[in-house]
């Protein structure tokens, strides 16, 4: 038992060196007029997403949160930011930040919609859900790692990176519905009071119900190929938390409650705080504003396409697009763009826009991925350790990056400090998530090779079996 609770501090001793969001340092947003947790930003980073800089979409958003908190009668204290993300979602990366995407505000019909979005997240922060979600993430890792060390009899595999994404769906699916149900009621009541139209709530629900349907349509699979949860190989049960995540909740996407039944239940709600029919149905009215920056990264949607010949007519058309002054050195955007005219073959433009991605603003974790590959290529002992460097004031410490970062000290015999930081979190990941452990050591043998990477990480990211 001491030694279960030693492994665990020792553990935890540095996993607290990755803040988590809604805690640790503040950051100014020039374009909101806010500070922010640079936690929160980070955690948007190394989903590949940017801030939305722009004082117009600030000031947008701002003003229907403000409108809200007059009408509940008590602040937030939070600020709602938009990303650059062209799908239809809103959520709370912590109990001081909402953040809408740019899907959202170039989807919306209508100022009520984005409003009844905004309502349904403060509802969120009021009752501090992102806290109580993460100290049921906690006990899960906990009890994870107490099963590794104690030996339950299962042997965890095929994690392929996506452990935490399956643990974290099933404890979302088990305690969310009843937040999301709760966050719906209270939208109901302040949308009223602050005179936003039930409609902007209604159609904002089964706009989120279709981009969920068509997301779980992505991720379907042919039955027959779909990998079974337990297997049993001699005396040992093997676990794959990739088919038990999707086994137990049906699928990675989800909305814990369909559009038609959520909305039956706004209905109720709306009912029984004895509003008028005619409140009720009153029909949403324009949304005021149209702004460029968000057109313009929500026309990104149209480079996503298999068909080469496809993509590359969309790409010119793309292309031809004016860019917002503020995007110019966007991570998110010049990466996309990076892989896409790689993609298609073009040195030229991959290079122009390596370039951009090396001097954006703040680096996303793919941003971080090319800029690595750069630094690898060149093999400049100290431009690597000034890279890993500005990697983690922009992300903080990353476990995706570990086998890259343990690969480039290996590599290039990097100082002692960067190299302790990336063995450590590697030897520690063996608890914490095992498939981290594994690609260190393909990074490991990756390294003492003649030719080495070269930049190329695929082979360090392949399945593991």
């Amino acid at each position: 038992m001491k030694r279960l609770i030693s492994i665990v501090l020792l553990a935890l001793s540095f996993t607290g060196c990755a803040v988590l969001p809604g805690t640790g340092e503040r950051v100014t947003l020039t374009a909101y007029d806010a500070e922010i947790y640079k936690s929160d930003v980070q955690a948007l980073l190394k989903i590949n997403r940017t801030v939305v800089q722009d004082e117009e979409v600030a000031l947008y958003v701002n003003g229907l949160r403000e409108k809200l908190e007059q009408a509940h009668g008590k602040p937030c204290n939070c600020v709602v930011v938009v990303d650059s993300f062209s799908g239809y979602e809103a959520y709370t990366v912590s109990h001081s930040t909402i953040v809408l995407s740019t899907g959202v505000l170039a989807q919306a019909s209508s100022d009520d919609e984005v409003a009844a979005l905004i309502a349904h997240e403060m509802s969120h922060v009021y009752n501090r859900d992102s806290a109580k979600t993460l100290a049921q993430g906690v006990s899960i890792t906990l009890g994870r790692m107490a099963g590794n060390l104690t030996g339950y009899g299962y042997l965890l595999t095929d994690f392929d990176g996506t452990l935490d994404k399956s643990a974290h769906q099933l404890i979302y699916g088990k305690w969310n519905a009843e937040h999301e149900i709760k966050a719906d009621s209270f939208a109901v009541n302040v949308l009223s009071k602050a005179g936003f139209s039930q409609e902007g709530l209604r159609m904002a629900l089964q706009k989120i119900g279709q981009y969920s349907q068509y997301l779980s349509a992505a991720n379907k699979t042919n039955p027959e190929d779909e990998p079974q949860c337990y297997q049993k190989k001699g005396d040992m049960t093997y676990v794959n938390f990739i088919a038990c995540g999707k086994n137990l909740i049906g699928g990675l996407p989800m909305t814990y409650l369909s559009a038609d039944d959520r909305v039956s239940l706004t209905l109720e709600e709306a009912e029984k705080n004895d509003m008028d029919i005619n409140e009720i149905y009153a029909p949403a009215g324009p949304l005021r504003h149209r702004f460029d920056v968000i057109q313009y990264l929500f026309a990104m949607n149209e480079l996503v396409n298999p068909n080469i010949k496809q993509l590359r007519d969309a790409l010119r058309k793309f292309e031809r697009k004016s860019r917002p002054a503020g995007l110019q050195f966007d991570a998110a955007i010049n990466s996309r763009l990076f892989v896409v005219y790689d993609l298609l073959g073009d040195a030229k433009k991959k290079q122009h826009y390596k370039q951009l991605v090396i001097q954006s603003d703040q680096l996303t974790l793919s941003a971080a991925k090319i800029l690595y590959a750069h630094l690898d290529q060149q093999g400049d002992k100290a431009a690597i350790e000034k890279g890993i460097e500005r990697v983690h004031q922009d992300l903080g410490p990353t476990d995706e990056l570990l086998p890259v970062e343990y690969y480039l000290g290996r590599r290039h015999n990097l100082s002692l400090g960067p190299m302790l930081l990336s063995q450590s979190g590697c030897s520690l990941n063996q608890i914490k998530d095992p498939a981290i452990t594994i690609r260190c050591k393909y990074a490991e043998d990756a390294a003492k090779t003649q030719v080495g990477l070269r930049g190329n990480w695929a082979p360090l990211y392949r399945s593991i079996k």
